[in-house]
């Protein structure tokens, strides 16, 4: 037999909001093969290179959209060790990067907390934060903004999450 807690706060527990600053955003589309080894980066790569949030969004038809979340200087080395050998021949402009920042944050049992990833987000709408991303896992959340906006979206979030 399992065991499992609910329950809910109006203000939840969070270990702090903390903020990465200096990346960038690249959106790249593919279309999805589910047979072995043709998952980017299934071969290995000479280099992965540093990237702070990476999402994959599939779509019924196949396609799928993959938004990576890195240094500028670091882009290219992941997005070839996701497989795209072509990014090293690819300008920034052609790459079309968008300078973001992530505002993150981690708390103690988020997956037993049923509404979390609902309260930031009807938050930042509530207060108009600008919203690229949002990812949510059992313990972490990061939200990704544009460029000089992650204090707006902290100051939304302090709001809903209870901090140190």
């Amino acid at each position: 037999m399992e065991t499992i807690a609910v329950y809910f706060e109006p203000v939840a527990k969070s270990y702090g909001l903390h903020t990465v600053r200096g990346v960038v955003m690249v959106r790249t589309s593919l279309t999805l093969d589910l047979s072995a080894n043709s998952w980017p980066g299934s071969s290995p790569a000479p280099q992965a290179g540093k990237f702070s949030f990476v999402m994959l969004q599939c779509e019924p038809d196949g396609s799928a959209t993959l938004y990576t979340v890195a240094p500028p200087e670091d882009i290219h080395t992941v997005l070839q060790s996701f497989g795209w050998r072509k990014a090293a021949d690819a300008g920034q402009a052609e790459l079309g990067l968008q300078p973001v920042e992530i505002v993150l944050f981690q708390g103690p049992h988020f997956y037993e907390r049923y509404g979390i990833a609902a309260a930031a987000l009807d938050k930042l709408r509530e207060k108009k934060a600008e919203l690229l991303l949002a990812g949510f896992s059992g313990s972490m959340a990061y939200i990704v903004v544009p460029d000089g906006t992650a204090e707006v979206a902290k100051a939304a979030l302090t709001e809903c999450f209870h901090l140190p």
